[in-house]
């Protein structure tokens, strides 16, 4: 199997899924091993179907995994970690600068993070410093975050915005 570390820094399912069929091919190499020496000592016989249906159940279960992995990566499942450590980041980011956001979306692009979310400002506050605000906290996201990241954010006034987006 890929060491955890390896497979975070690169976030790549190809990698994991080599290290997976190296690391398959070990466990049934030594099944082999110890269903020979098992039947060879005992005569019974059955080891070997029985350490063989052991080792394929591990296969077949790996590989489920792996299926199940990359359908969530075609289908833009979002990672609940990340979508919880980018919530808690925007949630202070936003009390430090007294804005709200919501519209939180993100995805895996292979070894890249493309994050979304709208801003709110108050619309007193001119648009360089909501724009300046706004770029800190892509920055501070970029910087928690251990992949390369595409941050955007949507700024919007607070004051009026359930009206401008209700269609009325």
């Amino acid at each position: 199997m890929v060491p955890h570390s390896t497979r975070e820094k690169y976030h790549s399912i190809i990698l994991e899924a080599n290290g997976k069929h190296v690391l398959t091919d070990s466990w049934t190499s030594l099944g082999v091993i110890v269903a020979l020496l098992l039947t060879l000592w005992t005569g019974w016989l059955p080891f070997d179907p029985i350490i063989a249906i052991i080792v394929a159940t591990n296969i077949l279960l790996s590989g489920a995994k792996l299926v199940r992995r990359s359908i969530g990566g075609l289908m833009d499942e979002a990672d609940p970690n990340i979508n919880k450590k980018l919530t808690e980041i925007l949630q202070q980011e936003s009390k430090k600068y007294d804005v709200q956001f919501h519209h939180l979306r993100h995805r895996n692009a292979g070894n890249k993070l493309i994050i979304e979310f709208h801003l709110l400002f108050h619309k007193d506050v001119p648009i360089s410093n909501d724009h300046e605000q706004a770029t800190i906290i892509e920055r501070t996201i970029m910087n928690s975050i251990s992949m390369q990241t595409e941050v955007t954010s949507h700024l919007e006034p607070i004051e009026g915005h359930d009206e401008a987006h209700s269609g009325n």
